[in-house]
């Protein structure tokens, strides 16, 4: 039973080392892109964009927990400006998206879930005109720690959260085409 014992502990201790020098060697952050194309002037997807109060209307990372309640603080587009919302842990869980600047249009934010467990990202969603029409492109930066950085060799980042990420622009264009969401004052939604 020793020699069973020893023989255990080697091959967990060579294991750890084996998946600490795989995590040594692996990047430790991870950018995701999505890009959708909208029927409508730039401006008008920024006044849905860039005022984190109308995430919780489009944003599908919020839209699956019908128990979520949310706060909006500060001015409405502007840098320090928050969308708190706090619901079912199995579903959107709790957190804070946090725009930290905006240039033009292009909102510059932070997203952090708070429960379940803790994760901070940042990114930036940009609107531009195009031939009459918007091209709209959001970012997602997440840096992971050594030895937390493993993780993405288990997870697939890009296809669960850029998943994420294609649906609430999905409902976006949807909303935004359909006249669901704001428009900027002196606009004519198309």
């Amino acid at each position: 039973m020793t020699k069973f014992l020893r023989t255990a502990v080697m091959v967990i201790l060579i294991g750890g080392i084996t998946l600490l020098a795989i995590a040594w060697f692996q990047p430790q952050d991870i950018t995701i892109r999505r890009t959708a194309v909208i029927q409508s002037p730039s401006t008008n997807v920024f006044a849905a964009v860039g005022n984190l109060s109308q995430w919780s209307r489009w944003c599908a990372m919020l839209g699956t927990d019908s128990s979520v309640r949310f706060t909006h603080a500060g001015t409405e587009g502007a840098a320090g400006s928050t969308l708190t919302w706090v619901g079912d842990d199995s579903k959107t869980g709790s957190g804070v998206i946090g725009n930290t600047g905006v240039e033009g249009t292009t909102l510059h934010y932070t997203f952090t879930v708070t429960r379940p467990g803790e994760m901070c990202a940042d990114g930036t969603i940009n609107t531009r005109d195009s031939a009459g029409q918007s091209i709209v492109t959001w970012m997602f930066h997440k840096h992971f720690d050594f030895p937390a950085n493993f993780a993405l060799l288990i997870v697939d980042f890009d296809k669960y959260i850029g998943g994420d990420m294609a649906t609430s622009l999905a409902q976006l264009k949807q909303m935004q085409e359909s006249g669901q969401l704001p428009v900027t004052s002196g606009s004519t939604h198309d």
